[in-house]
């Protein structure tokens, strides 16, 4: 459900605040919430050319950092390769609600990662 996951992904965004500081500085920072590419589209590295241009619009406008939030393998690895560091990550069958029930349960990726690099 595209609702819960919003809900999930604050509740770990506000969590990773604190690393994200730690290890970027408490400076505004560009933030993204999620990026999609076109089947037809895939394969072609466009995922880290959008990610790349985060960095350019930071340099440009004297924004340090840019933090995201990425839910599958794939786009991790794609961060990854455009210079972005994990900040805090947990495994989707750790994400539970207040009465400690799974929010994901069979969920096909392992991990969501929120993750960051410097402009």
């Amino acid at each position: 459900n595209q609702s819960k996951m919003s809900r999930v992904v604050g509740d770990l965004w506000e969590i990773s605040d604190e690393e994200f500081n730690k290890m970027f500085g408490e400076e505004p920072h560009i933030a993204g919430w999620g990026m999609v590419v076109a089947k037809q589209f895939r394969g072609q590295k466009l995922g880290v050319e959008l990610l790349e241009a985060r960095k350019k619009i930071g340099q440009k406008y004297k924004i340090p950092a840019t933090r995201s939030v990425f839910t599958s393998a794939i786009s991790q690895s794609t961060a990854r390769r455009a210079g972005f560091v994990s900040v805090f990550e947990i495994d989707y069958e750790k994400i539970v609600n207040d009465a400690g029930v799974p929010e994901f349960p069979g969920f096909k990726e392992k991990t969501l990662k929120i993750m960051a690099r410097r402009c």
